[in-house]
């Protein structure tokens, strides 16, 4: 991330200048009002943390006009991304440039948004800074930018949307480009936790939610869309419960293409520890598939949320297979 994007090593100085926005912000509905897996916040978030809107522009209208510009420039050289992504055909989701691939908007974002962005964000934006940090450490100086890239809906061409997903880091932070009263119609960002109603910007404003809730880009119906996404992590969170997903997520690929029955229990059994200790460290699994009866599963301790992945896994795999830890 420190190699790609230099947007770090910002002095006290040059944070205490930045302006500080105001922000809209929106809770965790909690279990009684949504039966969702995000009616709770995942780690190391806040009941307060769903959603925060800056009431004023992080971009001025004539960046965002310059971005888009260069991103189109771009586009007819080196060609915008067209790639199916979370059940959405690539004829009909939006198309993606890389900021890397942009130079003018590259020095832009790095050395003018990021630091903005960081010191808002390092305001008392988020409980759980405060509670997993030393009082003397400032944290605005340990976000870092791990991704980014300009993402481009266009009704004429058909692709519209994108579809619901959780991204992989801390944060995810949508400044719109474009102007929602005469450049498209349409459009915005779902959050399933909020409710089925979009959320749409104004220019240059930004909406932050942590990159593990269920969001996705809603259908346009006219017009363009273009949005500027970026991806946030902190140096001092080390995030415990993905690397353990992602060790159960290759283990399971490996029983895939096991034939041999004891090999791909083997596998399945190591799926399953790397599954819990993810759940232990606060990973949250998505409910709403339900295995058939002939999965023969040792539950012991494990969540039913876990126990339905399990399931899920079993199936797909074919055949009965005897989960252990």
């Amino acid at each position: 991330s420190e190699e790609l994007f230099y947007g770090h090593g910002f002095s006290d100085q040059e944070f205490d200048n930045q302006p500080l926005l105001s922000w809209d912000r929106h809770s965790f509905p909690g279990p009684d009002k949504f039966s969702g897996t995000d009616a709770l916040p995942p780690c190391p978030f806040g009941r307060n943390d769903l959603l925060r809107i800056s009431r004023q522009p992080l971009l001025s209208s004539q960046d965002c006009e310059a971005i888009i510009q260069e991103a189109e420039t771009m586009g007819k050289y080196f060609g915008w991304q067209f790639v199916a992504r979370y059940g959405t055909p690539a004829d009909r989701v939006g198309a993606i440039i890389p900021l890397e691939e942009l130079s003018t908007s590259y020095t832009l974002i790095n050395f003018e948004l990021l630091p903005k962005l960081f010191a808002n964000i390092g305001h008392d934006m988020y409980d759980c800074f405060s509670r997993i940090k030393d009082d003397n450490q400032n944290h605005r100086s340990t976000l870092r930018l791990g991704g980014a890239r300009v993402v481009r809906y266009d009704a004429s061409s058909g692709q519209i949307e994108l579809g619901f997903h959780r991204d992989g880091l801390l944060l995810t932070c949508n400044i719109a480009l474009s102007d929602d009263d005469c450049d498209y119609s349409g459009g915005g960002t779902i959050v399933q936790a909020l409710g089925e109603e979009p959320v749409r910007l104004k220019r240059g404003h930004a909406l932050i939610h942590p990159g593990d809730v269920l969001h996705c880009g809603a259908p346009i119906a006219s017009g363009r869309r273009y949005v500027l996404v970026l991806f946030l992590l902190d140096t001092t969170i080390i995030p415990h419960d993905r690397y353990c997903a992602e060790r159960g997520e290759r283990e399971m690929s490996l029983a895939r293409h096991m034939s041999d029955p004891d090999e791909k229990e083997r596998h399945l059994s190591n799926a399953a520890k790397h599954f819990a200790d993810a759940m232990e460290c606060g990973a949250r699994i998505d409910t709403g598939v339900v295995g058939n009866n002939n999965d023969q599963i040792n539950e012991n301790d494990l969540s039913v949320e876990y126990q339905k992945l399990l399931r899920k896994a079993a199936r797909h795999l074919g055949g009965k297979v005897k989960w252990t830890r």
